[in-house]
């Protein structure tokens, strides 16, 4: 005869009371934005990282692509005389050699055009690393010249541009015939760095605002490169759209580590190529008394453009033109 276990007593529990019933809700809800903090602190970790990290491959546009060291660059050449001295145009920070346009039908005439794409902008690489000094800028431009076999060339550079241009005498100068500056700072003490710059370089903030700002924001932001009240081209938005975050900002170090390193109108002493120096009188990125550095020069000849701003190229092409044709 079987014999029957009998039957465990089932655990009594001891109903909630109201009290117990809101302590735990209350804890799950102290639980959520304690979550919500940690999800939001991963996520703006990742998108710093991602944007730090962020690298493009050249993807070329209006010109062809040659490898350099650190990727490939993109340049073109305007002009049916092949005759023609050379003319190479070396554009600014966040540009690319399509800032250039408005000037190219006036040049072509007189010279053989080469724009460039410098490593990091218009349809050049962009690269992570350290890739971006002037000095890195100015050799590759220099290989750029000797692979397509030119001849010494009237070299001009507007802003950061300009910064390469002298790099690029100061290392080979039987490469260079002449050089023209446009609005580039003579010393690091004339940049006047707008808040928008000064906010990208805050860690966390500076990622993100880089990744959501919109094209009016931007818009904004690039008021500051051109005289005030000009209306800032889309062609400028569309080149800045196309720039990395490493590559500007590491760029922009750049500026600041070569003008540390020896002012513009000390390099300039030293070499025997005749300098045009052209200032927009309303500049907003570099101090208004800062072409004031060149008057000493001797090889120097300065020339202020009343109305203008940073990029007199954008704003005053057929006068830039005009001064880079007739100072030859």
């Amino acid at each position: 005869m079987d014999t029957m276990k009998p039957e465990a007593p089932e655990p009594v529990t001891e109903p909630s009371t109201p009290t117990q019933t809101i302590r735990r809700r209350h804890g799950r809800r102290r639980r959520w934005p304690a979550v919500v903090v940690v999800l939001l602190a991963g996520l703006l970790a990742l998108n710093t990282i991602t944007v730090n990290n962020q690298s493009e491959g050249a993807k070329r546009d209006i010109g062809m692509l040659m490898t350099v060291p650190g990727g490939e660059m993109q340049w073109r050449v305007d002009g049916h005389n092949n005759n023609a001295p050379t003319l190479l145009l070396i554009h600014g920070l966040g540009e690319s050699m399509r800032v250039w346009d408005p000037m190219i039908p006036i040049l072509s005439h007189h010279y053989q055009v080469l724009r460039v794409d410098l490593l990091g902008f218009g349809g050049s690489s962009k690269p992570t690393g350290n890739h971006y000094s002037i000095e890195q800028q100015a050799l590759r431009v220099a290989l750029l010249l000797k692979q397509l076999h030119v001849r010494p060339a009237a070299i001009v550079g507007s802003s950061l541009g300009g910064l390469v241009a002298v790099a690029l005498a100061e290392h080979s100068p039987a490469l260079v015939t002449r050089l023209v500056l446009i609005d580039t700072p003579p010393t690091t003490t004339d940049l006047q760095e707008p808040l928008e710059d000064k906010l990208l370089r805050i860690p966390v903030l500076g990622q993100l605002s880089w990744r959501l700002a919109p094209n009016a924001a931007i818009r904004n932001a690039l008021k500051s490169a051109f005289a005030p009240g000009y209306h800032v081209p889309t062609r400028s938005l569309n080149d800045f759209r196309r720039t990395t975050y490493d590559s500007f900002t590491k760029s922009d170090d750049a500026v600041h580590a070569f003008l540390h390193h020896a002012p513009i109108p000390n390099r300039l002493r030293a070499m025997r190529a005749p300098v045009l120096v052209i200032f927009g009188s309303r500049d907003q990125l570099i101090s208004p008394t800062s072409h004031n550095a060149y008057t000493s020069l001797p090889l120097v000849h300065l020339n202020i453009l009343d109305n203008a701003g940073h990029s007199p190229n954008w704003e005053h092409p057929t006068t830039i033109a005009h001064l880079i044709d007739t100072t030859r």
